[in-house]
């Protein structure tokens, strides 16, 4: 399987009632995820940031293709303040460019291209809508930080998402959480949301839910159907990353197995799964943790 992977890296300071931890992050996680599923064969293309703090993403990065990075890719620095029963608060000490892509991106086949907004300015909507113009493939887009404008004080908040009707119109598979749904239109009625959301030509639209599992909403024949997954039974302590986890896993394993529902079984299952460790981000580690049978 070639898959295009496409997200800034991030060096995150993470905030919580034990104080401060300083932690790859980024489209680093949805790569661990990525690596510790796939199979000998595979090639994954990874376009993020590597500046002179690549060696903090080593050897995980090791593992993919960089050759279609553009040679003024960045790293992202982010606090992280954790909150319990809250959405994480976000604020920027610096941001990055928006990724640049090697020209023989627009020449490549993939059997996917996953999109991470992990940023929310990882990738230029006229970007997007060249690689969808050339690209007939199943193109998977993490709404994830998109969804939050940028103030004065560099701190991120959710708002409706500028343009939204353009970035859905790219994409077949849109992952968001409860939050980040809201965002996709203005109105908080879910149901019209989603609507609007298929309107636009979405295939599958993945709502994560925390502790309260996932939901899958797909077009079915011309008409909107769902399925729910109910939570993975997990001793959960960390829950940073699970929803990169998510979309690795799910987005993997659409492509191998071409069902909607087993993709978000086992994404469901992986992202559980970390949340009991602290951790997990060793290469060899989470392929053991995430391919072990239950």
């Amino acid at each position: 399987m070639k898959l295009l992977i496409i997200g800034h890296s991030a060096i995150d300071s993470i905030y919580d009632e034990n104080g401060v931890k300083v932690k790859p992050g980024g489209i680093f996680y949805s790569a661990s995820a990525f690596n510790a599923i796939s199979d000998e064969q595979d090639d994954f293309y990874l376009i993020t940031g590597i500046d002179e703090n690549i060696d903090m993403f080593l050897p995980l990065y090791n593992y993919f293709d960089f050759s279609l990075n553009g040679v003024n890719n960045e790293v992202a620095k982010i606090n992280l303040n954790l909150v319990p029963t809250e959405e994480r608060r976000e604020h920027y000490n610096s941001l990055p460019n928006v990724l640049e892509l090697n020209e023989d991106v627009f020449s490549t086949e993939f059997d996917g291209i996953y999109v991470n907004m992990i940023t929310g300015f990882d990738l230029a909507l006229n970007e997007l809508r060249r690689i969808r113009k050339k690209y007939d493939g199943l193109i998977y887009f993490d709404v994830h930080t998109l969804s939050r404008g940028l103030d004065s004080k560099y701190e991120r908040n959710f708002r409706p998402i500028p343009d939204s009707d353009q970035w859905l119109k790219c994409a077949d598979i849109v992952q968001v959480n409860e939050n980040e749904l809201l965002t996709l239109k203005d109105t908080d009625n879910e149901e019209e949301i989603i609507e609007y959301v298929f309107e636009m030509g979405v295939k599958a639209l993945v709502i994560t839910l925390g502790n309260q599992g996932a939901q899958l909403f797909f077009n079915s024949e011309g008409e909107i159907d769902s399925y729910y997954e109910k939570p993975f039974a997990a001793n959960s302590i960390n829950s940073i990353g699970c929803g990169d986890v998510f979309g690795s896993v799910f987005f993997y394993n659409y492509l191998k197995n071409k069902s909607l529902k087993l993709a978000l079984i086992e994404a469901n299952k992986a992202a559980g799964r970390i949340t009991e460790f602290e951790n997990w981000q060793d290469p060899d580690s989470l392929k053991g943790l995430l391919k072990k049978d239950d």
